[in-house]
């Protein structure tokens, strides 16, 4: 394995002069260029997703507290693969494809229909 691959010596294209000075050996991009500024964004849709976000959250830290049948209403049980939803316990393979997906099909399958007739 002491033999060279054989490679071709390209020329690079003649750049184009450039717009900008490249940041230099060190610097952030924004140094040189200025700061960097987020855009800031409203609307409708960002507040429905704000909205399901707070939501979603006081669903996950909300019901730590809660008891169900004299145990956590919500329990991840990562260690033992195992899921306790209000008394109900799931596991993770249990969820897909049989599980709860036969239960959700039909109505899946029903919107699917509906969304691509219109």
């Amino acid at each position: 394995m002491s033999e060279r691959i054989p490679a071709i010596q390209v020329e690079p294209a003649v750049p184009a002069a450039p717009s900008k000075q490249p940041p230099a050996p060190g610097k952030l991009p924004s140094a040189v260029n200025g700061p960097i500024y987020t855009r800031s964004f409203t609307g409708l849709f960002r507040n429905f997703r704000r909205l399901g976000g707070g939501l979603l959250f006081l669903l996950f830290f909300g019901t730590l507290w809660l008891n169900w049948n004299g145990r956590q209403a919500v329990l991840w049980d990562l260690p033992e693969r195992k899921f306790y939803i209000f008394g109900a316990t799931f596991w993770p393979q249990a969820a897909w494809p049989g599980g709860c997906s036969r239960r959700f099909a039909p109505s899946a399958r029903r919107w699917t229909a509906v969304c691509a007739r219109s």
